[in-house]
């Protein structure tokens, strides 16, 4: 028996077309790529650059501080600074201010207990 190749049935090809433009718009598009990073991300964190060089004898350091105490030690600094008629650094006149508070720690130790022994009575 001799098989005859036949063509494939009329409208296959737009059956196909039909079907692929169905599943096309009832599905959700694949997401887009990622782009590709410009720059590939630093193995360290980068700080920010400072304006100034920090001598060795100096040390950078943050404290907070109430804001009535933190403006009575800027008044303070100011007062000093004007009385020395700006020959004297504002970094010094803290340190001067610091350790004269230092030299008081006895003191300072002393009443801090006398306000803790007053807010538990």
């Amino acid at each position: 028996m001799n098989a005859k190749k036949l063509p494939p049935p009329r409208g296959l090809d737009q059956t196909r077309d039909a079907a692929d433009a169905l599943e096309r718009r009832f599905t959700d598009p694949p997401p887009p790529p990622e782009p590709e990073p410009a720059t590939p991300p630093p193995t360290e964190p980068r700080l920010r650059p400072m304006s100034r060089r920090i001598p060795d004898d100096r040390v950078r350091r943050t404290y907070y501080l109430d804001r009535i105490t933190g403006d009575a030690l800027d008044a303070a600094v100011d007062r000093v600074h004007s009385a020395c008629r700006g020959m004297v650094p504002r970094h010094q006149i803290i340190a001067a201010l610091i350790r004269r508070g230092l030299d008081a720690e006895t003191e300072v130790v002393d009443d801090l207990k006398a306000q803790l022994r007053a807010q538990l009575d």
